[in-house]
């Protein structure tokens, strides 16, 4: 017979072929703990991403490049490297490279995110001369040499190069309809002594349907149209003429305004960039100019940029710091619930190689030797499968590769190691946990008063300090310190009424009352790691269930507050038989309107500040505003005058008034009885005086017509037809909204959605892992469980009782859990909202308040309570499945 090589490598490829179960368990533990460890922070990241690059994309063009508007022309001369045709580059080619050289020295990420600069030049508009219909139209002339990039000609041709005597032009469309210029026929305008004659050769549109360049110069594409009086109405539209005509400039009596922009490409705004994009963004606001416009006979200016999309980025970031917080908070318990879990397979795994390593032990093999064993055996089982899970994590999430993924496998599979080697010391016996030693007993004491402390001192700093920005240790370590603590305090309490109820059946009939509590005082089936996964679990399923509902009814708040009522309408003037015809649409309940928004000054000893003055009917805004979060309190509005008009005012006003002994609006005395928070639902300035109707007339022209309206609903009215029909009253040019959409708007953000989604998936990860460290736990206890099982089946015990050992052993210490956990669950939200803004969450200005629903709490309970009724019954059947013989021949148990 071949003899069977005794090398290191084949000893231990048989080493793990042994009892293989242990270690395909801990792979597969492995494979999904390193899958959710590389997906969860990739998943955040792109949700971070996704709601910065969304607040950003809600900018107009114009809001969010970069960009610089200037009185000049520039220097004229032609480029190192020419990119223009030969005509425009003799003029605009030193000017062109200058600005590209300036985005090439832009630092990263800043330079991915800007696009290649656009510019254009316009002259201030121009009168033209035109006897046609009356309408009173001025132009401005355009000059771009990069326009072909940007238009095409629909009719007509680009104008061709001025030659002194006809000045060439092209217009869009919608121009030369409201200027009723056909192309070939000429206008005159003013210059200087004499008059200048223009030439439509050509209409353009678009090259691109959507292109962001006309943002910056809308009046390209639309004339502007301004009412004065009684008179026409003026229109004004801006003109392309051929860009090497700039010396023409030089002859008009209006100011040449250059504009430069660099667009700003949102898709590559990252959150993970968008810290240092921020900064640079910031720096290019405060960088010198590198750039002049100066010409002989101009203006001359220094080009400096403006990067109006940094506040909106600045905002954005706020947001994910607090989304991150709160993710961070509530996915502490489930990691720590993850190690209890590798810590049971590893346990399972150094329980099937025990009597090999009892064998080597007796051999000689020192401790160390066995641990080293051990930890190699961790190594090739977890590295393998980690590697793995990441692969995973890395497929099913969006973003790429990094150096820094490394880390997840390479973690793992050093735990893996660290917890089997300290498994090692579960092989070395079988002695009864309540016969050991008073020394163990004081170190188990010392090390449980510890993490209380440290749960509270933790907890304390937390509240005193708040939540820094980014990754927060303290975050991360007190949910998991509180979770401990609470595991603690659940660990020594439920032997407490077990104690009661043995001793209370002592001496009585029957086997199970007594010998179920005096078993699970004996020797306790649910250990540490499934009371903390169980405990945990509750607590993040609670404390989430508390967070969305507390996010869920502020963002129904702050939707309630800016809207004012169920339904506003703004935008336009309302007259008063709109307003009856309003009230009588079905499904109206009360309206209330707002008048006013005009300018006013209000007077502080000597000190003018200007203000809004708005008037309601304080008595019809109370109705409709009934019940909604953020009502303006109008109260005290409908009191006498006596010492002045009674009035609301924003903060800022009332910081204005501070220390006033006299205080006027538009000359009339006022009195402040109350505050009003501003911008709100009837207006959008920040400073701003609320008036009772009566009192108008003593403040402002109170003749203007209404042009906020809100509406109160009756019960069921849909809001769409409802809608639909206020809409048929004031016409298109009015805003209708409701605060059932606008809170609908606002939990579909990304920060909001993303939060709903993290918190939901803490739930469930929470609740597999607790299932799996239960079901770990039972195969753990179960060859001690089998045994007395048996032991009491040939006793003579009725099935009946064998069931209620099983519920004695595994009950108490689950409910213990899940009582812990549920108080655990609701202290951990006010933990995070005394230290994380959750307004990124609602969109409003005010602190959603804490909201406990008790039928979601229930239900949540009374699921994880009838999972572990579950496991426990399949645990019940697995021991009647034992078999006496073999149970009977095992080693005693103490």
């Amino acid at each position: 017979m071949a003899r069977r090589s005794t090398s290191t490598g084949s000893l231990l490829g048989r080493h793990l072929a042994a009892h293989p179960a242990g270690a395909v368990t801990l792979a597969v533990l492995v494979i999904v703990l390193s899958a959710v460890a590389t997906a969860a922070p990739r998943a955040v990241a792109a949700m971070d991403s996704s709601a910065v690059q969304q607040q950003l994309s809600a900018l107009t063009p114009a809001q969010r490049d970069l960009v610089s508007s200037v009185v000049g022309v520039p220097e004229k001369g032609g480029s190192a490297s020419p990119r223009l045709e030969p005509a425009s580059d003799a003029v605009w080619g030193q000017f062109d490279d200058a600005v590209m050289r300036m985005r090439a020295e832009y630092p990263q990420p800043l330079r991915s995110s800007t696009g290649e600069p656009d510019y254009l030049l316009a002259v201030d508009p121009l009168d033209i001369t035109y006897l046609g219909t009356g309408h009173h139209t001025r132009i401005s002339l355009g000059f771009d040499p990069r326009s072909e990039h940007h238009v095409r000609y629909v009719e007509g041709t680009a104008p061709g190069a001025y030659t002194g005597d006809v000045l060439d032009v092209a217009l869009d469309s919608a121009n030369a309809d409201a200027l009723e210029w056909a192309v070939g026929e000429t206008r005159t305008f003013s210059q200087g002594t004499g008059t200048v004659t223009m030439r439509l050769t050509g209409l353009f549109a678009p090259r691109h349907g959507t292109d962001d360049y006309f943002s910056h110069a809308p009046l390209l594409l639309r004339p502007s149209i301004e009412q004065q009086g009684l008179g026409p109405p003026i229109y004004t539209g801006t003109a392309l003429v051929d860009p090497s005509a700039v010396e023409f400039i030089g002859t008009l009596p209006v100011a040449p305004r250059l504009q430069i922009w660099f667009p700003l490409d949102v898709s590559t705004v990252t959150a993970d960039s968008g810290d240092e994009l921020l900064t640079q963004l910031r720096e290019v606001e405060r960088t010198p100019p590198t750039i002049s416009i100066v010409r002989p006979g101009f203006w001359g200016s220094d080009v400096t940029f403006r990067a109006p999309a940094a506040d909106a980025l600045e905002q954005a970031l706020g947001a994910r710091a607090a989304s991150d917080a709160v993710i961070v908070m509530m996915a502490a318990g489930p990691f720590g619930v993850m190690i209890a879990v590798l810590a049971l397979g590893c346990r399972v795994v150094a329980r099937r190689r025990a009597d090999a390593l009892r064998l080597l032990g007796a051999r000689g093999v020192s401790p160390a030797g066995r641990a080293s064993l051990l930890a190699l055996e961790g190594v090739v089982i977890a590295l393998p499968a980690s590697v793995l899970g990441s692969v995973i994590g890395l497929f099913v999430t969006p973003g790429g590769w990094s150096a820094g993924l490394i880390v997840v496998p390479l973690a793992f599979a050093a735990i893996t190691a660290l917890l089997l080697t300290t498994s090692l010391r579960a092989t070395e016996g079988t002695a009864r946990a309540d016969l050991s030693p008073a020394a163990g007993d004081r170190w188990r004491v010392a090390l449980e008063l510890t993490v209380v402390v440290l749960a509270i001192l933790g907890t304390l700093a937390l509240l005193q300090r708040g939540v820094s920005g980014g990754i927060d240790p303290l975050l991360v370590a007190v949910p998991l310190l509180l979770a401990g603590a609470a595991c603690v305090i659940a660990l020594r309490l439920y032997p407490l009424p077990l104690q009661a109820l043995a001793n209370r059946a002592r001496g009585r009939a029957g086997l199970g009352g007594f010998l179920g509590p005096s078993r699970a005082l004996r020797d306790r089936a649910i250990g540490l790691a499934p009371v903390f996964a169980l405990l945990v679990g509750t607590a993040v399923a609670v404390s989430s269930g508390v967070l969305l509902t507390s996010v869920q009814n502020g963002v129904t708040a702050a939707a309630q507050t800016a809207v004012g009522a169920d339904m506003r309408v703004s935008g336009t003037g309302v007259g008063a038989d709109q307003l009856r015809r309003i009230a009588a649409i079905p499904g109206v309940a009360e309206t209330a309107a707002a008048s006013g928004n005009i300018d006013g000054i209000i007077d502080n000893d000597g000190r003018r500040t200007n203000i809004a003055v708005v008037w309601v009917d304080p008595g019809e805004l109370a109705q409709v505003q009934r019940g909604s979060a953020g009502a303006i309190p109008v109260g005290g509005l409908d009191g006498g005058s006596p010492g002045g008009i009674p009035v609301l005012v924003s903060p800022s006003v009332a910081s204005a008034m501070a220390g006033s002994s006299s205080t006027r609006v538009n000359g009339e005395k006022v009195r402040v009885v109350g505050t009003v928070a501003a911008p709100n639902a009837l207006t959008d300035r920040s400073g701003v005086v609320i008036v009772a109707q009566r009192n108008a007339d003593a403040l402002a022209d109170a003749e203007a017509d209404p042009r906020t309206v809100l509406i109160r609903l009756e019960p069921g009215a849909r809001i769409p037809d409802v809608s639909r029909a206020v809409t048929a009253v004031t016409g298109t040019d009015a805003t209708v909204e409701s605060a059932k959409a606008a809170a609908a708007e606002r939990a579909a953000l990304p920060v909001a959605a993303g939060l709903q989604a993290a918190l939901t998936a803490a739930i469930a990860l929470s609740g597999v892992l607790g299932g799996i460290t239960l079901v770990m736990t039972l195969v753990l206890g179960a060859p001690a469980r089998a045994r007395t099982v048996t032991l009491l089946r040939m006793l003579g015990a009725r099935r009946g009782e064998e069931s209620a050992l099983v519920a004695w052993e595994l009950g108490p210490p689950v409910v213990a859990a899940v009582v812990v956990g549920v108080a655990l669950g609701i202290a951990l939200p006010t933990v995070v909202l005394s230290g994380v803004d959750l307004r990124a969450f609602t969109g409003g200005s005010i602190q959603p308040a804490l909201s406990i629903d008790p039928v979601a709490t229930a239900v949540l309970v009374i699921g994880f309570l009838a999972a572990t009724a579950l496991f426990t019954a399949v645990a019940l059947v697995a021991s009647r499945t034992a078999r006496a013989s073999s149970i009977l021949r095992s080693v005693p148990e103490g």
